[in-house]
């Protein structure tokens, strides 16, 4: 597996890249991909990577995929049936990540934010122009 480091140049050239072979004005949404133990390593980095990459003309935006799950599992409405479940059974791991997956998955958590995120960035790129 790359180290963080490769990881992130290699976003860097397919974003730097993809965005002159576009013909359509749309810019494509691009993951940084790592191991779970790399979490920590990552969050040292982003301050690193983004300083840099604003130094080379980016308008950096992140979004933590990590924060957006942990947030709408923090605000669900049926967080205390999940708690109270959990307490019953508290080391029933299979039934607790489905239980959560299938909330994550039916209202579309994530996908939404990206778009919703990406439609603010792209509307505030027009406003600039």
């Amino acid at each position: 597996m790359p180290s963080l480091e490769e990881s992130f140049e290699d976003l860097k050239q397919q974003i730097k890249y993809a965005r002159r072979l576009s013909n359509t004005g749309d810019d494509p949404v691009y993951y940084l991909i790592f191991q779970p133990a790399q979490m920590i390593e990552v969050k040292r980095q982003m301050k690193i990577w983004t300083a840099r990459l604003m130094k080379e003309g980016w308008n950096v935006h992140t979004l933590s995929l990590a924060e957006v799950v942990n947030a709408f599992l923090k605000n669900a409405p049926l967080r205390d049936v999940w708690l109270a479940a959990e307490k019953e059974n508290p080391l029933d791991f299979e039934s607790i990540n489905t239980t959560l997956r299938e909330a994550l998955l039916y209202d579309d958590v994530v996908t939404k934010k990206v778009l919703d995120s990406r439609s603010i960035l792209m509307g505030n790129l027009s406003a600039n122009l």
